[in-house]
């Protein structure tokens, strides 16, 4: 048996939609190489984000909670946040982890990436690690958060995941990419 060799869709129109507070929004045609079908689709472009598994010196898991508006209630994930325009990923994760949790770390791994949802939105997640971290000041939440730390041992993850603590799933990518990184 020959194995498919799938073409990449051409672009046929893009049409600028909507500028957003956190996308920009665009309706594109696409065009199916196997047999020229046209598909209009909704792509939503946003900057690229971070996310950090956090490690306490006493191992201690750092989580945040916080309300969601997409699913209209709380979550408990890691913390996380958007890349600034000229901001490197490591630089955007170490200035999160302090505005969002007041912890400090010297010691950071980036753990590597995902797409939150390609088949809608273009953006990609940095995965990091940040070991032996230690607090060092009150957190500094701007005016869209409302964030409650949570600290957890974290030996304990496989039961956050399991229980339905942790829901969000570039938390839950962030874990597999932990995990695999121990292998």
């Amino acid at each position: 048996m020959r194995e498919l060799v799938l073409k990449p869709w051409a672009i046929k129109q893009r049409i600028d939609g909507p500028k957003l507070p956190l996308f920009e929004v665009d309706l594109t045609t696409f065009v199916n190489p196997r047999n020229n079908f046209e598909l209009e689709a909704i792509v939503l472009h946003a900057r690229p984000t971070i996310n950090i598994i956090c490690l306490t010196t006493d191992h201690q898991f750092v989580l945040v909670e916080q309300f969601r508006f997409g699913a209209e209630r709380f979550f408990t994930e890691l913390p996380a946040g958007i890349i600034d325009k000229g901001e490197l990923p490591i630089e955007a994760a170490q200035r999160e982890l302090m505005e969002e949790t007041g912890y400090l770390s010297h010691d950071w791994t980036l753990l590597g990436t995902s797409f939150i949802n390609p088949s809608y939105v273009d953006n990609v997640c940095h995965h990091f690690l940040a070991k032996d971290a230690t607090f060092a000041g009150k957190a500094s939440n701007e005016d869209s958060e409302d964030i409650a730390v949570r600290l957890f041992p974290f030996a304990e993850r496989s039961r956050l995941l399991t229980d339905g603590t942790i829901q969000d799933a570039m938390t839950r990518a962030a874990l597999c990419l932990y995990d695999d990184s121990k292998d």
